[in-house]
């Protein structure tokens, strides 16, 4: 839920609040004003909450595109340096080339003793 889902609940309910207060005899007007009051600052303490999350999202990620173009640079450099240190010849890769199996079994039970 968010915040400011949670702060027009949060209104709502204290309005409710604040009306069925005001019902009581004597104390329940101020009992009601108090309600209404709570309920505003619980609603303002919600938005503040979601701007300050919302704000620590940015943050963190501008921080984190910092960190890639960071690492994106070093790798460039590290790849400059080796293709400027190593010569041709090293750098192309040499085909592998897998052994063959010369003999076969009759052959080896032809050598057996």
């Amino acid at each position: 839920m968010n915040a400011k889902k949670l702060s027009s609940i949060v209104v709502v309910v204290f309005v409710l609040a604040t009306a069925f207060l005001t019902r009581i005899p004597d104390i329940g007007p101020i009992l009601a004003k108090l309600a209404g009051l709570i309920g505003i600052i619980v609603a303002l303490l919600a938005i503040w909450y979601r701007n300050a999350m919302v704000k620590q999202i940015k943050q963190d990620y501008k921080e984190e595109i910092e960190m890639k173009q960071e690492l994106q640079k070093i790798i460039q450099e590290q790849q400059a340096q080796t293709t400027t240190s190593t010569p041709a010849s090293a750098a192309t890769p040499k085909p592998q080339v897998r052994p063959t199996r010369t003999t076969s079994r009759s052959n080896l039970r032809s050598k057996l003793p």
